[in-house]
């Protein structure tokens, strides 16, 4: 029997932000993993959390899991998903760092138009 494939990431965040906006960091992870999940080979569960330490730094968990009956026969790509994910959240991180929640508001604004099969591009 096939085990599970799974990732466990935590990735250190030291924004350019005060330790009051370190709360907006929540929904950015949210959002770059959710891209990620639209993009990569999506496993069958994934969580993210934020954990503040004071104003010096931020922890990022990343979890995902792939369930056996998906990757019998076939090796999980977890570099290709990280990368990915990295990707997804530096750019958003640098959005926050220049403008705020806002940044991450347009691109709701952007992903639902998407979703509704309208054309434009977000602008970040």
């Amino acid at each position: 029997m096939c085990e599970r494939a799974s990732l466990h990431l935590a990735v250190v965040l030291q924004p350019d932000l005060p330790l009051r906006a370190a709360v907006g960091l929540a929904p950015l992870a949210a959002r770059a993993l959710a891209e990620t999940l639209a993009v990569a080979d999506a496993p069958d569960a994934a969580e993210c959390t934020v954990t503040a330490h004071g104003a010096q730094y931020v922890i990022l968990s990343v979890g995902a899991e792939w369930h056996p009956r998906r990757v019998a026969g076939r090796r999980v790509d977890r570099n290709a998903f990280t990368a990915t994910f990295l990707n997804h959240l530096d750019h958003w991180v640098a959005c926050y760092e220049a403008e705020g929640l806002g940044a991450l508001d347009a691109g709701r604004r952007a992903s639902s138009r998407f979703a509704h099969g309208e054309q434009g591009h977000a602008a970040h």
